[in-house]
Formats: C-alpha cells, sequence, structure tokens
C-alpha cells in the first residue's frame, strides 16, 4: 500500500519537473528571440523588406522584417522590426547601423522592446520559414 502512494507521488514529481523545465526553456527562449529583435525607426518611404533584408545582413543573419503599415491606407509606416540571427548579429548591427544613412534618411536602430499583442495589428513580414514552404 505504501509502496504505490509513493510510486504515485514520484510519478507525480517527475510530472511536475517536466513542466518547469518546459516554462524555463520556453523562457529562456523568449529572452533570446527578444535580444535578437531590433526597432529601426525613421526609414524611408521607399524602404522595402528587400532593400532592408539586404542592408542588415551585413551585419549577420536575418530572419524576419515587419514593415509596420497604416490600418487605414495600408501605406508603410516610417518604422520596422528585424529579427536577426542572434543576440550577437543584433548588437553588430546596432553598432553598424544606428545613426547611420539609408537611402537618404538616418536610420535609428535599437533593440525592441517586448512584443505585445494587439488586436488589428497589420505588417509586411518575410520569414525563412515561408521561403521554405
Amino acid at each position: 500500500m505504501r509502496l504505490s502512494i509513493y510510486v504515485r507521488l514520484l510519478r507525480g514529481a517527475r510530472k511536475i519537473l517536466g513542466l518547469i523545465r518546459s516554462v524555463l526553456g520556453a523562457q529562456t527562449k523568449a529572452g533570446l528571440i527578444l535580444k535578437s529583435r531590433l526597432f529601426v525607426d525613421n526609414l524611408p518611404s521607399t524602404a522595402t523588406v528587400e532593400s532592408l533584408t539586404q542592408h542588415f545582413s551585413n551585419a549577420g543573419k536575418v530572419n524576419r522584417v515587419t514593415l509596420v503599415l497604416n490600418k487605414v491606407s495600408g501605406k508603410p509606416e516610417r518604422h520596422c522590426f528585424i529579427q536577426m540571427g542572434s543576440a550577437a548579429d543584433a548588437s553588430k548591427a546596432i553598432q553598424l547601423f544606428n545613426k547611420t544613412a539609408f537611402e537618404k534618411s538616418t536610420l535609428t536602430v535599437t533593440h525592441a522592446g517586448p512584443i505585445n499583442q494587439r488586436d488589428g495589428f497589420s505588417g509586411v513580414s518575410t520569414t525563412e520559414e515561408r521561403k521554405n514552404r
């Protein structure tokens, strides 16, 4: 009788440890993604996903470029988010491109803050996942 209780407790403890490990792993992954995500402001109106990808690839691997679109007009705003391949690539991009000229505009490049879930967000993006489908 006692043995079956201990076995149940042990199984329950293993499940709890597994859940804790998965939560900690997700938080670590989210932290790494956040450190490699950039906010780029003061874009020229002529900027495209392709031109930004090409420009920022000089600092390292670019995973995603998201141009923010105006909800009413559908035209691009003057800022975007860029997901670099690593935190080191993101830091290099900030060093290389912050306060530098890009298509006759001076870019402001910083680490992006936390991603907020918002309704009605519209944007144009490209990802490697889409390219590989």
